[in-house]
């Protein structure tokens, strides 16, 4: 449940709502509030980092870059107060600073870890959507690289990852009988950037696990193994040509090859209508299968080197 603040301003009184659990925020009002603390922390980092290169050595310097984060904690309070409150720039100069403490201390939320309850599905609009198969057994192969592809956009972009969770819950995230259309997600990503966080972390939690145990149970597809001599021997030219573009390159490979084509379908929309597994399977015989020609014919070449 929220609380409500109220704060006399110039002979008036404010109230204000301030969220105390996880399902209280929407995931853009989460994502709001964690891009002001991010930034403030990137500054910090960025502040401390100059006043260590410019007095490294001095014996002061402990005690500069202890000021630094206390102005700093005080500056941030002052920033999340002002998002949740709504107050201007302005009517935020006459706040009392005990008032923003207060206010802030309330916020427990912001330190404490989310606890998964194990929820497979969520209310929304009042309909229930229902998270993807276990292990993502029952999905697609177009179903998983369409959802990983936003991590590896967000880590290339070096944004927090809760901008991508409405979509990849748009994309994975169904009614019953609710099939995948590809030009209805935008308008779903939109609708689920209202979802209540305590639903959302559900799914962050269920995916992340689902993504462990597929990659735990195809170590040949997602390990070390399944990179070529060639690949490891121009890691930089791959790292800079190749990896942004993720999963991407073996759809493109399976679809080029005309691997998994289904009638009446082009290539890369066959594969991405291929069950995951059963794709994933292929893949890991294929690396298998490379590994060991590349085993053998090594030893052809050097028949007397010891493997």
């Amino acid at each position: 449940m929220s609380i409500t603040i109220r704060l006399k301003e110039n002979e008036e009184w404010i109230d204000f709502d301030v969220p105390t659990e996880w399902k209280d925020m929407s995931v853009s009002y989460w994502a709001e509030l964690t891009g002001i603390i991010n930034s403030h922390q990137e500054q910090n980092k960025l502040q401390k980092s100059h006043y260590e290169e410019k007095y490294e050595g001095d014996g002061g310097l402990d005690k500069i870059l202890g000021d630094i984060d206390i102005v700093d904690d005080i500056r941030l309070n002052g920033e999340i107060f002002k998002f949740l409150s709504g107050l201007s720039k302005e009517d935020m100069k006459k706040v009392d600073m005990d008032q923003v403490t207060k206010v802030i201390n309330t916020l427990g939320i912001l330190t404490e870890e989310y606890k998964p309850t194990g929820a497979r599905s969520f209310e929304f609009e009042d309909e229930t959507y229902y998270f993807p198969s276990e292990m993502l057994k029952k999905n697609t192969y177009g179903d998983f690289i369409e959802s990983t592809q936003l991590d590896t956009t967000i880590e290339n972009m070096k944004n927090g990852r809760y901008d991508v969770l409405p979509e990849q819950m748009a994309i994975l995230c169904r009614r019953i009988g609710e099939e995948y259309d590809e030009d209805l997600i935008p308008a779903k990503t939109e609708k689920f950037k209202n979802l209540k966080m305590d639903s959302v972390m559900e799914f962050a939690f269920f995916f992340d696990q689902s993504k462990h145990q597929v990659a735990e149970s195809f170590q040949h597809v997602f390990g070390e193994k399944n990179k070529s001599m060639m690949e490891v021997k121009t890691r930089g030219l791959y790292n800079a040509y190749i990896k942004p573009f993720g999963w991407l390159n073996s759809l493109y490979v399976l679809a080029e090859k005309g691997v998994f084509k289904i009638e009446g379908k082009n290539g890369i929309d066959s594969v991405k209508d291929t069950n995951l597994y059963k794709v994933l399977t292929y893949l890991s015989w294929i690396t298998a299968k490379n590994e060991y020609e590349s085993k053998v014919s090594e030893k052809i070449s050097n028949p007397n080197k010891v493997s």
